[in-house]
């Protein structure tokens, strides 16, 4: 196996390097939750229909992370700022469009709060940037800033999801606070349009296969990344369901 990194466009540009590979099964891309939010905002010029879902192997929810040093000690310090000085705190994000920035507008309408976003070129740079204190928090994932968390630099206030996370079980859901929202990213396999049949059979034993390796699901959880195994089938009707759901959610928000 060959890694290729196409970096950019929230995944963007890798996609679209793939899309123009010969479609015979050795060529496939790692997608995330941009690959429905990007073409959504005219981000990106395809959707999943355009490639072939082979698979999908973990689901994160959307976290609220500040400095250790921050004043804001719960999610409740957190919005009682937020609605005394709106747009005056200023919230790293991935990106423009990526799902933490989606995440992050909904949990403002839902909240009654409003903040600045301020993008960056993926979670690592603005969860540096949040260490260097240039912002007053950051929209990402409880996997991504774990280490900065256990070492005791950084501190969760929320997770957007239906659950608490099994690692940071001391920390609240939105929904437990009142705030509706439930959002976050995934990861999966995706191949060009067209594939040889055989060739996607070939592709969906193995990777039907290796999720079932203890190993790889012991990994996945120890990195607080959210094990989820769905077959392409499950993963196209995933991304089919979300593609309605953010599309309603970004029409409520009038984020263009």
């Amino acid at each position: 196996m060959i890694v290729l990194n196409k970096s950019g466009a929230g995944g963007a540009v890798g996609w679209k390097y793939v899309l123009n590979q010969k479609p015979d099964g050795y060529t496939l891309a790692v997608v995330t939750g941009e690959f429905v939010t990007l073409p959504l905002l005219n981000l990106f010029d395809r959707s999943y229909k355009d490639f072939t879902p082979l698979v999908q192997l973990n689901a994160d929810p959307t976290t609220l992370v500040v400095h250790n040093d921050s004043p804001y000690k719960s999610v409740e310090d957190f919005l009682a700022a937020a609605k005394k000085n709106p747009d005056g705190m200023n919230v790293g994000t991935p990106g423009t469009g990526a799902v933490y920035d989606v995440a992050l507008s909904a949990f403002e309408v839902k909240s009654g709060t409003k903040v600045t976003h301020v993008p960056y070129p993926g979670s690592g740079p603005s969860l540096l940037a949040l260490l260097g204190k240039q912002v007053d928090a950051v929209a990402t994932s409880p996997a991504e800033a774990a280490e900065y968390v256990r070492s005791g630099k950084m501190r969760l206030l929320v997770v957007m999801n239906e659950e608490r996370v099994p690692e940071f079980k001391d920390v609240p859901t939105a929904k437990e606070k009142g705030i509706d929202v439930s959002y976050g990213t995934w990861r999966g396999v995706a191949g060009p349009k067209n594939m040889p049949a055989d060739a996607v059979r070939v592709l969906k034993d193995a990777f039907e296969k290796v999720a079932q390796d203890p190993e790889l699901i012991k990994s996945i959880r120890q990195q607080n990344l959210g094990y989820v195994y769905a077959d392409g089938e499950a993963f196209a009707q995933k991304m089919a369901k979300e593609t309605e759901g953010y599309s309603k959610v970004l029409k409520e928000l009038d984020i263009k």
